[in-house]
């Protein structure tokens, strides 16, 4: 099971002010984007959420 890690990143980056902690989190949901679509590509994932299936299928070319 996998919840879309790069999304809750981003999410954080979208609210955060202070502007380091910002491109961290903007940098990090990049990296991570990068990292799950490997994944999702290598292996079967099963979404925790229906609202995880939704992100994955519209960013990721995973089939859940």
């Amino acid at each position: 099971m996998h919840n879309t890690e790069f999304a809750y990143y981003n999410y954080l980056a979208k609210y955060e002010t202070n502007i380091l902690k910002k491109w961290y989190f903007l940098h990090e949901s990049k990296l991570l984007k990068k990292y799950e679509s490997i994944i999702a590509n290598k292996a079967n994932l099963i979404a925790v959420s229906e609202q995880d299936v939704v992100v994955y299928k519209k960013n990721l070319t995973q089939k859940i």
